[in-house]
């Protein structure tokens, strides 16, 4: 009986998921800013706010300190 509910899944890559998640994601955006929702230059302060955060991060990460001494008051200040 359990052999009759098995679908044949279609073995698919990280990268076509991801490749299809970002046009879908393209898609929505561009609706968005010809329903004028949004506008592009929001969008595109969105997407420089969200690099720099990136960006800040990695160099949270970076710094050298390690895990201990970043919950500690003796890390480099990059918390």
């Amino acid at each position: 009986m359990e052999e009759d509910n098995i679908v044949d899944e279609e073995e698919v890559s990280v990268e076509d998921v991801a490749y299809e998640a970002h046009h879908k994601v393209d898609a929505l955006i561009d609706l968005l800013i010809k329903k004028n929702i949004i506008t592009n230059s929001e969008y595109d302060e969105q997407i420089d706010s969200l690099i720099s955060d990136m960006e800040k991060e990695e160099e949270k990460e970076d710094c050298g300190c390690s895990q201990e001494e970043k919950k500690e008051e003796g890390c480099c200040g990059c918390d």
